[in-house]
């Protein structure tokens, strides 16, 4: 009797130190599997940003053909004008609503049909500031040169400057629009119209049309795309009232070659974003429309372009 309870406590003890070492190592297990994926770790990887915007030098290996970049907007256009031909298109011929990349359009009127000095004052009045407007620095009074009022329409996108530079140049914003429309026609943009100056109206255009203005622009008036690619700049008025304006395109300083850029965004467009640059003796526009990321998906095509280029010059 006392052997049979020996063995029946050594087996026991037996299915004890088992169970215990099973709880023991499946412990452990779990323990490896959170200190791999720690919350701290997770969140981080959460609040990482999903878009790097500087350009990565990426070599593929022989034979690997690279991926099109697969863009958010609802168009995109990349067009090698020394070519006269796309690199890639996305619904480049879809009307779009384009924001204030109507200000390029406005700049180009404005500068073909100025007939002042440059250096002439222009005062904002109160009607002016009627007209919706990010920034809240104007006051009626204020004065600008013609310059400055440029600067500040290509650099901060300032939407009562190109209501100012338009009544300017027309004498009114629907006689200055009528020439924004008959600019876009006699220049072969068929699929845009024109409704105010600023692109707070639902102006529409599509990407393609939109390189035809960007070509237009380096041919006859490309100081606009050196203004535009300015980063900060301080205006001080006459009465040294300081303003300090900074670039709508967080992308300014980022691109190499970069001739020139402009922004643009309403709720009803979502963004949009039109760069000209320079690469291996090449022009480039690149045009994003409709888009929830433009800053993302303007760098995702130009580095793809990059990517593309630096193993397969032409």
């Amino acid at each position: 009797m006392k052997q049979n309870s020996f063995y029946y406590f050594l087996g026991l003890g037996f299915l004890i130190v088992f169970f215990l070492a099973g709880i023991l190592y499946f412990s452990f297990r779990n323990f490896s599997s959170q200190e791999a994926v720690s919350p701290a770790v997770s969140s981080e990887l959460e609040d990482y940003p999903k878009t790097t915007y500087l350009p990565v030098k990426f070599s593929p290996a022989p034979g690997e053909v690279l991926a099109r970049p697969d863009l958010k907007a609802k168009a995109g256009l990349l067009f090698d004008l020394n070519a006269s031909q796309s690199v890639f298109e996305k619904n480049s011929e879809e009307k779009l609503p384009i924001a204030s990349l109507t200000k390029l359009m406005t700049a180009l009127v404005v500068l073909e049909n100025f007939s002042g000095q440059r250096d002439d004052r222009f005062f904002i009045l109160d009607d002016d500031l009627k007209i919706e407007n990010s920034y809240t620095d104007l006051k009626p009074g204020d004065n600008f040169s013609f310059d400055e009022l440029l600067h500040l329409m290509l650099i901060r996108s300032d939407n009562v400057a190109a209501f100012v530079l338009a009544k300017t140049v027309a004498g009114d914003e629907s006689s200055f629009v009528l020439r924004m429309n008959q600019k876009a026609r006699f220049l072969g943009m068929e699929n845009t119209l024109f409704y105010d100056s600023a692109g707070l109206e639902n102006n529409i255009s599509t990407a393609s049309d939109l390189r035809i203005l960007a070509k237009e622009i380096l041919s006859s008036y490309p100081e606009i795309f050196s203004i535009s690619k300015i980063n900060e700049l301080t205006i001080v008025s006459p009465n040294k009232k300081t303003f300090e304006i900074k670039n709508t395109n967080v992308l300014i300083g980022k691109i190499p070659g970069l001739v020139g850029s402009k922004t643009g965004f309403t709720p009803e467009a979502l963004g949009s974003l039109l760069v000209v640059f320079d690469y291996n003796q090449k022009t480039l526009v690149s045009v994003v429309l409709g888009s929830e990321d433009r800053f993302g998906d303007s760098s995702a095509l130009i580095s793809w372009y990059w990517q593309l280029k630096s193993d397969n010059i032409n």
